[in-house]
């Protein structure tokens, strides 16, 4: 599409001077792909990091699991391979360590939640994120506010690391991307966000 070439176009020039770029654009033109792959090359290309911030969680997945793949396997095709990750707020990541001690207190709860409790256990085992996206079944609202990741437990002083920690893993791959999707709660939050070169609102 033309409206995107000129749009990639003005997005790699913007980064390459160290300027700012504000575009508008109507439905249909592919405004992710226009910024994403220019800004994926620039990164790659010199030991950078791009920020991508979006206002919804669903659009920060549908970046992350649609857009994002499709730069990667171009940039691949010319021999550049692409890191990319995703954060969010703490209450989306799976707490192995708090999801264990629920799971041994299976009284409180009914039979189908302790099921789910199980089903849980048995996919963090082998999990790669611990986003609650991920998980293999949608888990209510009051349930997983006891089993997502709680900021305050997991910086106690003197508390030895868990090692199947599913956010550290998040977190390590964030750290090492070469574009990382936020949002804007994240963004605009007190917390510690990995060093960046660029950033696409």
């Amino acid at each position: 599409r033309l409206q995107q070439v000129r749009m990639a176009e003005a997005v790699i020039e913007a980064l390459n001077g160290g300027r700012g770029l504000v575009v508008e654009a109507a439905t249909g033109v592919g405004k992710s792909l226009a910024y994403l792959l220019p800004g994926a090359l620039w990164a790659a290309g010199g030991c950078r990091r791009l920020l991508v911030s979006t206002h919804t969680r669903a659009l920060q997945e549908q970046i992350l699991d649609r857009e994002l793949p499709v730069v990667a396997a171009v940039m691949k095709s010319l021999g550049q391979p692409l890191r990319y990750a995703m954060l969010m707020g703490a209450d989306n990541y799976l707490c192995v360590r708090r999801l264990e001690r629920l799971a041994q207190a299976p009284d409180i709860f009914p039979d189908s939640s302790a099921l789910l409790l199980e089903e849980i256990q048995r996919w963090a085992k082998t999990a790669d994120s611990g986003h609650r996206s991920d998980l293999p079944r949608l888990v209510p609202q009051g349930l997983w506010q006891r089993i997502c990741r709680d900021p305050d437990l997991c910086g106690e002083k003197g508390r030895r690391q868990c090692g199947c920690c599913l956010y550290r893993r998040d977190r390590a791959r964030a750290d090492k991307a070469q574009v990382l999707v936020v949002n804007h709660a994240l963004l605009l939050s007190a917390a510690r966000l990995p060093s960046y070169d660029a950033l696409v609102v």
